[in-house]
């Protein structure tokens, strides 16, 4: 996996939560981000929730304002 220290301490959204979004969560997880996430499915939300309990939020993008991403 890719990580790295550019990425602690900001903040990014992750629209789609396929094998690559998935990934790129994990990715900014491990290097201290904080992501916002949302796939259409929710059977990879559900996933990603367990698996990042206190690491990822969830949250429609139509309902969320993008511009501190």
């Amino acid at each position: 996996m890719i990580t790295g220290s550019a990425f602690a301490g900001k903040r990014y959204a992750v629209l789609g939560l396929a094998r690559s979004g998935a990934a790129a969560v994990a990715s900014l997880v491990a290097s201290g981000a904080a992501v916002t996430a949302w796939g259409a499915r929710e059977g990879p939300r559900l996933a990603l929730a367990a698996r990042y309990p206190d690491a990822v939020t969830f949250e429609d993008p139509l309902a969320l304002d993008l511009s501190g991403f």
